[in-house]
């Protein structure tokens, strides 16, 4: 990877470093000022290509979706680089902030974001999932084998694949007058379930809000689809944990990252036990 300074005189505009944002294993995001712009600058680390991150077609889908006013307006995008800037918007996430009526606005942005039609050139999740598979294939744990099996059983569910953000979490969403959802990076075409399972899981729902935010988003659901958006909720934990082992084997994993892992380990465990 280029040097900080190196790739910020790449870029063909003004650009002005302030202060770090971010510093993960994928990807360092700073605050900077482009031509005059209050804006986020985020930078590739290499492993951004072996996760495959098709860096196209989110600057693409940012462009499609900006007008929705649920996404940042991109200022410029140089795939070769690994740089993305955007338009910086004002408001906390919900890691810092809580909302009583979060599940019915998230159930909303949820369906408008599947209800989004692109060009057809939208990745798969199907085939993130195989790189995956791939990259760990050599890699000794036992949870590894039932996490595939179970995306094998649930990937040909006779469902319509949709637009889906497929990393919704507290960091990735910003509250302001509505919601406003960050970092698409792993936006691909999914099962919708894969999306309303993250957000149950990673926003700790309980059942009062499980039924506000289904209602919300319009989603009649039998007992047998209850059942299939639960298995979708262990599979987003599996899929978790494989990211993790991949940053583990193929860059550098913090401490709080090695402290999810255990968790995760544990929980699988129990649910395979």
């Amino acid at each position: 990877m280029k040097p900080l300074y190196r790739i910020i005189e790449s870029i063909p505009h003004g650009v002005i470093l302030g202060d770090s944002l971010k510093q993960g294993p994928v990807t360092q995001v700073f605050k900077v000022r482009f031509e005059g712009v209050e804006a986020v600058l985020r930078i590739d680390l290499p492993i951004a290509k072996t996760l495959r991150l098709n860096r196209i077609f989110e600057a693409e889908l940012l462009e499609t979706i900006q007008p929705a006013q649920m996404s940042p307006k991109v200022l410029f995008a140089d795939n070769l680089l690994g740089v993305l800037i955007w338009e910086f918007q004002v408001g906390e996430t919900l890691e810092n902030k809580s909302l009583v009526s979060l599940p019915e606005q998230l159930g909303h942005n949820l369906k408008q974001i599947h209800e989004t039609k692109i060009n057809g050139s939208e990745p798969l999740f199907a085939d993130a999932i195989e790189n995956y598979r791939q990259l760990l294939k050599d890699f000794d744990h036992p949870l590894i084998e039932p996490g595939f099996t179970l995306f094998d059983s649930l990937k040909d569910a006779k469902k319509s694949l949709v637009l889906s953000h497929n990393d919704i979490n507290p960091g990735n969403i910003l509250a302001k007058e509505n919601l406003f959802v960050l970092d698409w990076e792993y936006a691909s075409l999914n099962h919708p379930y894969f999306d309303l399972s993250n957000a149950i899981e990673n926003f700790n729902f309980n059942d009062q809000e499980i039924e506000a935010f289904l209602n919300s988003y319009d989603e009649t659901i039998t007992e047998e689809g209850i059942d299939r958006l639960n298995q979708w909720r262990n599979f987003s934990l599996y899929l978790a944990l494989f990211w993790l082992m991949i940053i583990d084997k193929y860059a550098t994993i913090q401490q709080t990252e090695q402290h999810w892992m255990i968790k995760l380990e544990n929980r699988l465990s129990q649910l395979e036990g």
